[in-house]
């Protein structure tokens, strides 16, 4: 399975970034995932403010 999206790119401020990595990291970790805030000055966080997207789907079926 396959997202495109088509769409704007924001920087996420320093006051936000905890909060959107937040969100990030609960998809792919089950348990709440503890991060150094310290490499964070070194990370930028940025979202896509998406205008339109297409999917895909593939039957792999051999």
């Amino acid at each position: 399975e396959s997202v495109i999206g088509h769409g704007k790119i924001e920087f996420i401020d320093d006051g936000h970034k905890f909060e959107a990595l937040k969100i990030l990291m609960n998809q792919y970790h089950a348990e709440d995932f503890k991060f150094n805030t310290d490499m964070m000055k070194a990370t930028t966080v940025f979202k896509l403010v998406v205008s339109d997207m297409t999917g895909k789907r593939r039957n792999n079926i051999h």
